[in-house]
């Protein structure tokens, strides 16, 4: 700028300081300047201006101000002068033409110049390009924040430090039932589940108090139509300069499956899906809480453990889904007979426990456990049919019974199998002497496992005599077990170990094939026309091809299938009617006798028998014991005599002792005795010798 000019337009501006410093601040300031005079001519410019417009001073110098501008100035801008330096100057923005033709945008302050000869009009141009581009890109990201925000699929919200909704997109919306305009009108907590509220209201809190960043959630919400969602919420929060929150993006992703998939793995995890009760594992957590409490207050507290009597009679007789029924039903029952406070589980299979939380004295076991007993005697209704099943229950109470989970519930189970070895549908509280013999049952248990391979199983045989003739026409095979450590073991103490453990299957094999090889040999020797009698457990029935075992037994054997009888107990038969019918046949047709054992004692009669080829019936020993002396045993034993005849079935009678037991039943036209009066069970020795005395002496023992 010239001299003249300089001293023109310090003229105007106030002070000497100001008219010294005045060269060096338009040489130096980051703006162009311009001074135009009339119609638009160039009269000066800073250095600045050049730079700006990319002109060398004389090439600017030949321009007008119109040939700057891209295009022309609003009319209300710069080329209509409102104020001057003195006042505040109009500014306005923009575009420029670079001597390069590219377009800058500018923001221009203008004012006038007193002057006597003519007006002149000053432009202060400032490059604001960086400043455009900083809008600009400002712009692009909120343009890009608002599409993302509307269009996520997650949702998404904006609310104030109070938790007032100031916007939400439409997944937000979706997601929680409302429209915009009414989430507007709403607060955070107005869609908060009750069980979430304290906790959302303590978070908005700490935003309001200090510099809370963001924070990060799992919360139920309320929807508008009353159902209830699940969120993992997160809100960032920004900030002013002071730190103070101004306003929060919300982020919200629906886990509402997600929250259900967990409650359903947890209900896996702690429940019975077949009862809907708690399983094993969630039952030894909460008793485990419940001694926790118990050594803070010292209440009394019972553990119940049940096992359904005979149960898998139901299941072989209704089939499995009926079997499933009564599992339900009795869980229901078993809720409904104890306090609502208790706890109601299932164990597995047919065991169920339950913790008695309502009591103040071991009397009150007792009377809960007989209530739980008797409650079992009322029917249940599975498929349309009524099934009456019993229960036995084992009983331990804290503390002296144990006090911890494993001991109560190992001290109530040994209690509930003492209940079943007493005779079923009966509760027993654990003591030391059922622990003994529950000690001494685990001490069988062992040594059972280990018997038939250490050999110490051995056969006995009891002579069977036809009371018409008095001669030996067979006999039945009893297992016997000699342990070295035990001693003898009688059959009542192992066998329905061996059935329980599944041994029987070996062992049964294993006397079967024993009795089958002597009752060859005893033929080979001469003593023919006797037949050998084999008692089979229900187990051994269970197996489908059981008729092709005995089968190939005799064969192995070389043994006349009419040399061998398979007795069978009624209660063997009720387990499952149709596969023993099945296999009784295949029997049958082989050319194998078929006997009933222990007949009376079960849950049968001889008209419902008749549909089985049994050839053969034997009168448990129970009623011919007091057919001297009991009428009502005489009137039994005779009527099953007379029934099985009609029935084309010849008739056992067991447990003959005494020589009034021999008359009477001969009287009654019973067929055959065994008996400690006729013979003792003998070793094979000790029986050989007995076939020979038979057949060298014309006496008998009938």
């Amino acid at each position: 700028m010239t001299p003249d000019l300089q001293k023109k337009f310090a003229e105007t501006c106030h002070g000497d300081r100001f008219q010294r410093v005045l060269p060096a601040l338009l040489t130096r300031m980051g703006d162009g300047v311009f001074l135009v005079g009339e119609g638009g001519a160039l009269l000066d410019f800073n250095a600045q201006a050049c730079k700006m417009l990319g002109y060398a001073g004389r090439e600017l110098a030949n321009l007008k101000w119109s040939d700057l501008l891209a295009y022309p100035c609003d009319p209300g801008g710069c080329l209509v002068l409102q104020g001057s330096l003195e006042a505040k100057p109009p500014v306005h923005e923009c575009v420029m033409r670079r001597c390069d033709g590219q377009m800058i945008p500018v923001e221009i302050n203008a004012g006038r110049l007193e002057d006597e000869s003519e007006e002149l009009l000053f432009y202060l141009v400032r490059d604001i390009s960086a400043r455009k581009d900083a809008e600009n890109r400002l712009r692009r990201s909120e343009q890009r924040f608002r599409s993302f925000f509307k269009n996520a699929a997650a949702g998404m919200a904006i609310l104030n430090p109070i938790g007032d909704f100031l916007e939400a997109n439409d997944a937000f919306c979706a997601f929680i039932g409302y429209e915009p305009h009414e989430l507007k009108q709403m607060n955070v907590e107005q869609i908060t589940a009750d069980a979430n509220l304290e906790e959302t209201r303590r978070y908005y809190q700490q935003v309001r108090e200090e510099r809370t960043l963001c924070f990060n959630y799992e919360k139920e919400y309320r929807r508008k139509d009353g159902s209830h969602v699940c969120g993992r919420v997160t809100v960032a929060w920004v900030h002013d300069d002071s730190g103070r929150a101004q306003y929060g993006i919300g982020l919200v992703q629906d886990t509402t499956d997600q929250r259900a998939a967990q409650k359903d793995i947890e209900r896996l995890v702690n429940f019975d899906p077949l009862t809907g009760l708690p399983n094993r594992r969630h039952f030894q957590d909460a008793l485990l809480q419940d001694l926790a409490r118990f050594e803070d207050s010292g209440a009394a507290l019972g553990v119940l453990f049940l096992d359904l009597d005979h149960f898998k009679r139901v299941n072989d007789t209704m089939g499995h889904g009926a079997g499933d029924q009564l599992l339900r039903l009795a869980g229901s029952r078993l809720v409904e007979l104890t306090g609502p406070s208790d706890l109601v589980a299932r164990l597995g299979g047919d065991e169920f426990a339950v913790v008695l939380r309502e009591i103040n004295a071991i009397e009150d076991v007792a009377v809960i456990a007989e209530k739980v007993r008797q409650g079992f005697e009322t029917p249940f209704i599975c498929d349309g049919e009524e099934c009456l099943i019993s229960v036995s229950v084992g009983i331990a109470v804290v503390p002296d019974d144990g006090q911890d989970v494993e001991a109560l519930l190992k001290n109530a189970e040994i209690a509930m199998y003492d209940a079943k070895e007493s005779g079923r549908n009966l509760h027993r509280f654990y003591s030391s002497d059922i622990h003994a013999r529950a000690a001494y049952r685990q001490l069988l248990d062992g040594h059972l496992a280990q018997a038939l391979e250490k050999e110490e199983f051995t056969l006995h045989y009891q002579p069977q005599f036809n009371l018409g003739t008095g001669k030996l026409v067979g006999m039945e095979a009893l297992l016997r077990w000699s342990n070295p450590v035990l001693g003898p073991i009688a059959p009542d103490r192992f066998i329905c170990l061996a059935e329980e453990s599944g041994l029987i299957l070996k062992i049964g094999e294993w006397v079967l094939r024993t009795a089958c090889r002597q009752a060859r040999l005893w033929r080979e020797q001469g003593f023919t026309g006797l037949r050998m009698a084999v008692n089979v457990s229900g187990r051994q029935f269970q197996e489908v091809h059981f008729a092709q075992r005995v089968a190939r037994v005799l064969e192995e054997c070389g043994l006349e299938p009419n040399a061998l009888e398979i007795e069978l107990t009624e209660s063997c038969i009720m387990d499952n009617p149709d596969r023993v019918r099945r296999i009784l046949l295949q029997l049958k047709e082989m050319g194998v006798h078929l006997a009933v054992d222990d007949f009376g004692t079960g849950y049968s009669s001889l008209s419902y028998l008749k549909g089985f080829p049994f050839s053969r019936v034997k009168i448990d020993r129970t009623f011919v014991h007091d057919v001297d002396t009991d009428p009502d045993d005489a009137v039994i034993t005779q009527t099953i005599i007379a029934m099985a005849h009609t029935l084309g079935m010849e008739v056992l009678a067991e447990g003959a002792e005494t020589e009034a037991h021999i008359r009477l039943l001969r009287e009654y036209g019973c067929d055959e005795v065994q008996g400690f009066h006729c013979g003792r069970p003998l070793p094979e020795a000790a029986f050989t010798e007995l076939l020979r005395q038979q057949l060298d002496s014309s006496s008998s023992p009938v």
